[in-house]
């Protein structure tokens, strides 16, 4: 969608998620800071020495993929404070090449906080080192997004104060629901609420084959995105 115009001459974006963990009536109005910390990362492994340690360079690199991945699972579990993609693999099979056989795997972090930046950097440089001593690891200055959606944050909590009462909107931080509407978020400002939705008697887990919500919670979420709305093209 983004790649596709979809958010041309679009000023604010504002997005909206059940949360049948929370009470109906009220919401949490993320408040965490939503400006990601880019950074590129390289890591290559070198073999001069016999033809068949490329076999185990292959296997080294492949093992190195599989555990960037889990990454952000074993340091950030339930939030989304940090994301890593991998963009490039090279891997050199010409085992008469002269120089030796060698793989590069250059990949994106992305971290929303100066400690799990420093986390990432640290389990990449062990992953490395653990499947190659010798591995060598490369990452470049980090790069902030641009884009300051803290005016749009206040605006829209503002707005469920306002509509609920200060008792019922909590400021939260981020969660993995919210991941996919970040990547609005990193070309227009935004902001997100999460719904309350819990069934009082009957709290369902999400992503589960029993999830369902208390849909009178919908009234509330349409109230603070509208008057959310409304409020933004006044301002």
């Amino acid at each position: 969608m983004i790649e596709s115009g979809a958010l041309e001459a679009v000023t604010a974006v504002l997005g909206l998620h059940v949360d049948a963990t929370v009470p109906t009536g009220k919401v949490g109005i993320v408040a965490s800071p939503a400006m990601a910390s880019v950074q590129q990362f390289v890591v290559e492994f070198k073999d001069e020495g016999e033809a068949d340690e490329f076999a185990d360079t292959s296997l080294a690199t492949a093992n190195l993929v599989r555990s960037i991945y889990g990454i952000p699972a074993l340091i950030a579990p339930v939030s989304d404070e940090i994301s890593l993609s991998i963009h490039s693999l090279h891997c050199e099979n010409d085992l008469s090449h002269a120089g030796g056989r060698h793989s590069k795997v250059e990949g994106t972090l992305k971290t929303y906080s100066d400690e799990m930046r420093q986390r990432a950097h640290a389990e990449i440089e062990k992953v490395a080192k653990s499947l190659r001593s010798q591995a060598i690891v490369h990452i470049r200055a980090s790069q902030s997004a641009s884009v300051d959606n803290s005016a749009v944050t206040a605006i829209m909590h503002g707005a469920a104060v306002d509509l609920l009462g200060g008792n019922n909107v909590q400021s939260i931080k981020r969660k993995s629901w919210n991941s996919q509407f970040s990547l609005l978020t990193e070309h227009v400002p935004g902001s997100m609420i999460y719904l309350g939705a819990e069934i009082a008697s009957s709290r369902r887990s999400h992503q589960s084959p029993t999830f369902d919500i208390d849909e009178n919670c919908l009234p509330v979420g349409v109230a603070v995105l509208a008057e959310t709305a409304i409020r933004l093209l006044n301002s």
